[in-house]
C-alpha cells in the first residue's frame, strides 16, 4: 500500500452496519476518490525541516484527517512502491486503498523524520502495529516500503504523536 500493508484492504465489514442494495456501494471506489495532480519536485529541493513538515502534513492528511487525495498531493508521479502487491506510481496506490480508506481505524499515530525519511508507525483496525518508511526527493515522497520496516529508536524530541 502506499501506506498501510494491503492486509488491511481484508477487514471485514463491521456488524450491525446494513449492506447497501446490490449494484450500490457505501464505500468510496477508484472513480470517486479525486487523484491529485503529482506533486512536483521542488527547486531548489527544501532543507530537511521544510521537507520534515511536509511529512507531517501528509501523515495527517493520510492517516487523521483519511484524505487520500490531500495526502497524495505530496507523492511523486516517479513513485516506487516496494509492495510486490501494489504497482509504482500514486494512481495504483489510490486505486489501491480506495475502496478500503473509509472504514480503517487508526491509532497510536507517531512519525519520524531523518534525513531524507520519514516513518509512520501506527495500528490500523484489524491489523495491528504498521510501520510504512518514505524516502523524500526534492520535497516529494518517491518511494515507499511497509513489509517488514522498524520504526526507528527515538524520544520526544526527535517523534512525534499525532
Amino acid at each position: 500500500m502506499l501506506l498501510a500493508p494491503l492486509g488491511a484492504l481484508a477487514i471485514p465489514e463491521p456488524q450491525g452496519r446494513k449492506r447497501p442494495p446490490p449494484g450500490k456501494s457505501t464505500t468510496p471506489d477508484r472513480a470517486t476518490v479525486v487523484k491529485p495532480p503529482p506533486c512536483r519536485a521542488l527547486v531548489p529541493a527544501p532543507r530537511s525541516q521544510l521537507t520534515e513538515r511536509r511529512f507531517d502534513d501528509f501523515a495527517r492528511d493520510l492517516l487523521v484527517r483519511k484524505s487520500l487525495t490531500d495526502a497524495f498531493r505530496y507523492v511523486s508521479a516517479s513513485y516506487k512502491n516496494n509492495n510486490p502487491s501494489v504497482g509504482d506510481g500514486p494512481g495504483a496506490a489510490i486505486d489501491a486503498l480506495a475502496p478500503a480508506w473509509p472504514n480503517i481505524q487508526f491509532s497510536n499515530i507517531h512519525t519520524a523524520f531523518r534525513g531524507n525519511t520519514g516513518w509512520l508507525s501506527y495500528t490500523a483496525s484489524g491489523q495491528g502495529q504498521i510501520v510504512d518508511r518514505f524516502k523524500w526527493k526534492s520535497g516529494c515522497i518517491v518511494e515507499h516500503w511497509d513489509q517488514g520496516e522498524s520504526f526507528p529508536n527515538c524520544n520526544s524530541a526527535t517523534c512525534k504523536e499525532l
